[in-house]
């Protein structure tokens, strides 16, 4: 855990940790500089193992981080930002997993969205299994930063770290080059709290964060199917990754030719499906481009959707739609 000015909520999520089912781990918190009460409420934690670190100059969040994972002796690494919560089963789970699931690096949990009074406001899924987390990978961050256990090895293999040079998704980025090293999976279970208030770097600093994400989803991308995708293919991919939008520029299109090329190296069955179905029934998009490469990938729908699109059952899904970020 890394904090810095982070007296608001931190108690909270301290007492979180002292209600874990399992106990028999230490609590490595870096504090990144604090300059309000922190440092107090960390003096006053009596019933956890703790290891403290203090920056007398702020560092940043990647930097801070780097440094529990450098002295962090345990076989696994859980995170939770500090203003955040751990429900008290979650470490158990974790733990049970990755010790059955040994070619598993990483392990992530479903969560809750939580308001400044700690209500939940939502409860947000995430894929469960390998294929569906590398293909979401692609384009977006398929963990919740403070709902992650990892092996401690797999980081000592490859001389992992968190990027200091970034700012912004550092989390994404980890992932992504620790996915080459064993397979990652979540949790269905909400077994985490993740706090959304005002003074939250994810709100605070959205157009950058995203900005940041972009160039990690253009590296992933490239990784798989080369340099002729283009940052601008990947801001339509990943602002269109949950549903299309009614209408579509010339440049979105182009970008949604992609995808059949990345469904046939990697897409999950469903993620096949999903997609036949958006591009054969969208009424801006001519069928015939796409016909030949989605028979081939998920024929039954691809019939199915041809059926629809004829009968003038055409189909978008703004909702879930973001901007394009320029």
């Amino acid at each position: 855990m890394a904090v810095r000015n982070g007296a608001k909520y931190l108690k909270q999520t301290l007492d979180s940790l002292a209600a874990q089912t399992f106990t028999d781990f230490e609590l490595i918190v870096i504090d990144d500089g604090s300059q309000d009460d922190t440092p107090g409420i960390l003096d006053a934690c009596r019933n956890l193992s703790l290891v403290r670190l203090r920056n007398a100059q702020t560092q940043g969040l990647a930097s801070s981080l780097n440094q529990g994972l450098d002295i962090a002796r345990g076989e696994y690494i859980a995170r939770l930002d500090a203003d955040d919560l751990s429900y008290p089963a979650r470490l158990a789970a974790q733990l049970h997993f990755l010790d059955t699931y040994r070619e598993h690096v990483l392990v992530g949990t479903a969560y809750d969205v939580l308001d400044v009074t700690g209500r939940v406001c939502e409860t947000q899924m995430q894929p469960l299994d390998d294929f569906s987390i590398r293909w979401q990978m692609l384009f977006h961050n398929a963990f919740c930063h403070s709902s992650v256990m990892l092996r401690r090895s797999s980081l000592r293999v490859a001389d992992l770290h968190y990027d200091p040079k970034l700012s912004f998704a550092q989390d994404f980025d980890l992932w992504s080059r620790l996915s080459q090293y064993g397979k990652m999976a979540n949790l269905p279970q909400a077994l985490a709290g993740l706090r959304q208030h005002p003074d939250s770097i994810s709100i605070n600093n959205k157009p950058l964060q995203q900005a940041t994400a972009d160039e990690i989803a253009l590296r992933n991308l490239q990784l798989l199917v080369g340099n002729q995708v283009t940052l601008q293919n990947v801001r339509y991919l990943r602002a269109w990754y949950y549903g299309l939008p009614v209408e579509l520029s010339d440049e979105g299109k182009s970008a949604l030719k992609l995808i059949p090329l990345l469904l046939r190296r990697t897409g999950p069955n469903v993620q096949k499906a999903v997609w036949t179905e958006r591009l054969l029934r969208h009424r801006a998009i001519n069928p015939l481009f796409f016909v030949p490469l989605l028979f081939a990938l998920a024929p039954i729908t691809t019939l199915k959707a041809l059926l629809l699109r004829f009968l003038g059952r055409t189909a978008a899904q703004p909702e879930r739609v973001r901007p394009i970020e320029t």
